[in-house]
């Protein structure tokens, strides 16, 4: 028993003596290195019922821009090239495309670049698509279409099958 007390002792005596020496100890913080670029901060804006979106309504399929590697055929995207499509709130149908169903669930003003990359899954090194730096995206929950671009007013640019559809309003 007395071997026992002893232990405990000797134990909680230590314990005692290194906190008392964690507290003692001064720690130097150096301070983090600069960004050779600052982080742009990405505006983000929530979906609301009451807003009123402008990427509704019938479009023309001006041009495309190939993005992946598997696409279809030159003449099945030719094909699509005039057709008129119809965009609503869950839906994007028209005459020589599948139609798509979604949800819209919030809009985030995404870089070129960046919306690129989590559509197709690669950076570009040139700007290969005709799209602005900076752009409003209407965000789905369809995983074939990750979101509609807003490229100005009257233009919307909308992934399909690994190729980029840009829209012009009717």
């Amino acid at each position: 028993m007395r071997l026992l007390i002893s232990i405990l002792l000797i134990g909680f005596s230590l314990t005692a003596t290194t906190q008392t020496l964690d507290t003692n100890t001064v720690r130097i913080v150096k301070p983090a290195k600069q960004l050779a670029q600052p982080i742009q901060k990405v505006e983000k804006l929530e979906y609301r019922a009451d807003l009123k979106l402008e990427i509704f309504g019938e479009y023309v399929v001006d041009s495309f821009a190939v993005l992946s590697r598997k696409t279809p055929s030159i003449e099945e995207l030719n094909a699509l090239l005039g057709t008129t499509l119809k965009v609503l709130s869950s839906s994007i149908t028209g005459t020589n495309i599948d139609p798509m169903t979604f949800s819209i669930y919030s809009v985030e003003r995404l870089e070129r670049d960046d919306f690129i990359y989590r559509v197709f899954g690669r950076e570009i090194k040139a700007p290969e698509p005709n799209l602005p730096q900076a752009f409003n995206v209407h965000k789905t929950d369809n995983e074939n279409c990750y979101g509609i671009a807003e490229i100005d007013t009257r233009h919307i640019a909308i992934p399909y099958k690994g190729v980029l559809l840009f829209l012009t309003k009717k």
